[in-house]
């Protein structure tokens, strides 16, 4: 028997209409739930700022995930939100400095270091991307997804070829993504 959606609790309940893609219905059921009085945690707080910025309701979304921050600031995930807001609304140097802050806080947190690495790939900034992924080998040698993103930020043709050479050959059961990522790669 599927459980009701009353049994589901409404951090979840928001987060399943999120990835659903049912951005909209989740906003209202949040209202709902608050207008009942209800009292939100960090959780209900992040889901229904991810809710808002999909729909692109910026100034929404980053009240609800800084509100979300202050209660759970050891939260990864919360912090990235917003550097990813600051990028929607154009504030690139904002978001780097989130990215660049997380990454410090998290050296582990790949999505942390993907997102840094993709803008300083945008804003030409190659050295900052190297810098951010060369810790991050350091202690994870055989990442595959690591070795590509390198790769894509390296303008030494050498080190580009290296780095795909060891996501393809040496990093064990390297995923299909990364092999898709090599292969595009290679194509550039």
């Amino acid at each position: 028997m599927q459980p009701s959606k009353t049994d589901i609790p409404i951090a979840e309940q928001l987060q399943q209409l999120r990835l659903s893609k049912r951005h909209t219905e989740g906003i209202e059921r949040a209202r709902s739930y608050l207008a009942q009085g209800n009292v939100p945690d960090a959780e209900f707080m992040y889901q229904l700022g991810r809710c808002y910025l999909v729909t692109g309701q910026l100034a929404e979304a980053e009240e609800q995930i800084r509100s979300a921050i202050n209660r759970s600031p050891e939260k990864a995930d919360f912090q990235l939100t917003l550097g990813r807001i600051a990028e929607k609304k154009g504030n690139v140097d904002e978001a780097l400095r989130w990215y660049v802050d997380i990454n410090a806080r998290f050296p582990d947190y790949y999505p942390a270091i993907n997102n840094l690495v993709r803008l300083a790939r945008k804003l030409e900034r190659p050295g900052l991307a190297e810098g951010c992924l060369e810790p991050f080998l350091e202690r994870f040698p055989m990442d595959a997804q690591a070795h590509v993103l390198f790769a894509k930020c390296s303008s030494d043709p050498e080190e580009k070829q290296r780095r795909l050479t060891v996501a393809l050959t040496q990093c064990p059961g390297p995923t299909a993504l990364a092999a898709y990522q090599v292969k595009f790669a290679l194509a550039k």
